[in-house]
């Protein structure tokens, strides 16, 4: 199967660098490897949860590095960072509107985009409900598969 190398090297980087995370490793790894090889009813949404410094940016990072070439340097990969990309909290529908536009233009262009949302409790209220239609259980949305 052509995605077994890139699963291999995900497996392997999640069980020997990402300590004192086994349930996560696991979960991450059948997740990915599910959605990859199976044909998916809906978009491949992973909620990571916990303090700083346990991994949730550590886990993204070895994801990227395992299907892209560049890792986060990828232009397939897309990060956007609590207040950094989110700084005015009186600006959330300029924000949902340019969210959408960018989701979908990506995804548009490479369905398999990956999009990194980091320090969530910082974005403004409600902005992240504009991203719950692209992986929903849809065939399609706005005439683009995000599956």
């Amino acid at each position: 199967m052509v995605l077994q190398a890139p699963l291999n090297v995900l497996k392997n980087s999640l069980y020997k660098k990402l300590y004192g995370q086994h349930l996560g490793n696991t979960l991450i790894y059948k997740a990915i490897t599910h959605h990859l090889e199976s044909e998916p009813k809906k978009a491949l949404a992973i909620g990571m949860h916990g303090s700083t410094g346990t991994g949730k940016n550590y886990a993204a990072q070895m994801i990227a590095e395992s299907i892209y070439k560049k890792g986060m340097s990828s232009p397939l990969v897309h990060v956007f960072a609590g207040k950094g990309s989110f700084p005015v909290a009186g600006d959330v529908d300029i924000y949902k509107r340019n969210l959408v536009e960018w989701i979908s233009g990506n995804v548009s262009r490479c369905h398999y985009s990956m999009f990194v949302f980091d320090e969530c409790d910082k974005y403004p209220p409600t902005l992240l409900d504009v991203v719950m239609p692209f992986i929903d259980h849809h065939a399609t949305f706005g005439g683009v598969d995000y599956r």
